[in-house]
């Protein structure tokens, strides 16, 4: 058999961490729940509800609260596979091995996969509504000119809700990343540290990188959701479930497949902020 049980365990390790390194999700949410990925159907989040603070005074004595806590699900509910087949002639004449380098899109694009789906989370109903700037069907058309003050707007909404500075991050699509690069050459800053992802900017105490993923809706799929939020206000896990080869049983050659579970969720929503956007025509 050319393609051994060790080789499938390796393929898998390396598909694994192309998916974990190429994706923004993986860089940017909460992975605390990650090592508990394999395996599982359904994450349980257990959390406590916040103290009541109140006023003391001396010799009144302290009233005593029941504290209470709260559960939210973390689904990996998102399968998405890839299947191919190697023909052992063509593999025999080739040079290199062209198995592993398929392997190694696969779990890039599986990376997009799951940078999509964290990016749905703009419709999660717990986000305040006080955190939404514009809306589908009526978005800010963002130019040159609004672009750095929207985007102070939306750190300052996280800041409001108590997210420290440099602790958040902003996801854009690329021609809103354009157009902040022309509108604040003199004062972005591009970090030092770049991710496998790309580069990270920092602009009004938000750590900000672009990606394709982001939801584009409305008439004409031109209204993006883009999200600002901190490190650990969206939960995402991810698990290779199983990568395999199997003889071809009707021609000389493997069959190689593999299968991905992922979910994401919010935890914190009110550290959470949706901008609807559409890209505007400069004058």
């Amino acid at each position: 058999m050319a393609i051994t049980k060790s080789q499938t365990t390796r393929w898998s390790a390396n598909v694994k961490v192309e998916a974990q390194e190429q994706s923004i999700a993986a860089s940017v949410a909460n992975l605390a729940w990650q090592a508990e990925a394999v395996g599982a159907k359904t994450i349980k989040i257990i959390g406590v509800g916040t103290p009541t603070i109140a006023t003391y005074v001396p010799g009144d004595g302290l009233t005593y609260e029941a504290l209470t806590d709260n559960e939210v699900d973390l689904n990996l509910s998102v399968f998405k596979e890839f299947s191919f087949s190697v023909n052992e002639l063509e593999q025999a004449q080739s040079t290199p091995d062209y198995v592993p380098a398929a392997l190694t899109k696969a779990g890039r694009a599986l990376a997009l996969e799951a940078d999509k789906d964290l990016f749905l989370n703009y419709t999660n109903a717990s986000i305040p509504a006080g955190n939404k700037i514009g809306s589908v069907g009526s978005s800010v058309s963002i130019v040159e000119a609004n672009v750095l003050r929207t985007v102070a707007t939306m750190a300052q909404k996280l800041r409001e809700n108590h997210v420290p500075r440099d602790e958040a991050w902003l996801v854009v699509p690329p021609w809103f990343m354009t157009k902040l690069q022309q509108a604040a050459q003199s004062v972005l800053q591009e970090n030092t540290e770049v991710f496998e992802f790309g580069v990270v900017y920092k602009y009004a105490g938000l750590n900000i990188v672009e990606s394709t993923e982001l939801a584009a809706v409305g008439t004409d799929s031109d209204e993006y959701q883009i999200m600002a939020f901190s490190q650990r206000a969206i939960a995402h896990a991810a698990t290779i479930q199983k990568i395999e080869s199997l003889m071809n049983p009707e021609d000389f050659g493997e069959l190689v497949r593999g299968l991905y579970a992922f979910g994401s969720e919010v935890v914190y929503p009110a550290e959470v902020v949706v901008l609807s956007a559409e890209e505007g025509t400069e004058s």
